[in-house]
């Protein structure tokens, strides 16, 4: 009951554990192959879950510290990527930026974390509220040569929005 799991969910992560291969573990409970390969998906959903669970919980317990960068509300999917530090700002501003003023990136960061923060110093220099595509291209292009993927993070990672007919960006934060 403490575990959320049932005698089946417990069973099958017996068996995966054992290393028994998804027919042989089909084969024992009567189920197919299928299904296994499905329950086992659906477990390590659960275990991402948990693991998002538990970094949120943690975080409540702790004061804040003015150490850490605000994630902002518009960001979709929150975990350890956006915990970051001004130290690691400072890092990214020195390692991922050609120019601060005028902006000038070197290159996107492969690191999601540092990613982040290239978006949010990006979104601090943009004004409005919305931009057609052809100004948003206009603005970025200066930025760094392949403003499309630029573009795009910025609507991955909730920092902006577009619109149905995709003509339309609005930014979130």
């Amino acid at each position: 009951k403490d575990s959320g799991l049932s005698a089946h969910q417990v069973e099958l992560i017996r068996l995966l554990h054992e290393g028994y291969a998804d027919r042989d573990i089909a084969q024992r409970l009567g189920i197919k192959e299928s299904t296994v390969r499905y329950q086992r998906f659906t477990l390590k959903e659960k275990e991402k879950q948990c693991k998002i669970y538990l970094a949120v919980m943690e975080n409540l317990r702790q004061k804040p510290d003015s150490n850490f960068l605000a994630i902002h509300s518009t960001a979709r999917q929150v975990d350890e990527r956006y915990i970051a530090t001004k130290e690691d700002e400072e890092k990214v501003k020195q390692d991922f930026f050609l120019s601060l003023d005028p902006l000038k990136l070197k290159s996107i960061p492969r690191k999601e974390k540092y990613k982040i923060i290239v978006l949010r110093i990006l979104c601090e220099t943009l004004t409005q509220k919305n931009y057609t595509e052809k100004q948003l291209n206009d603005i970025l292009q200066p930025v760094y040569e392949d403003f499309a993927s630029l573009r795009r993070c910025l609507i991955e990672y909730g920092f902006f929005s577009r619109d149905f007919s995709g003509q339309t960006y609005t930014k979130l934060i």
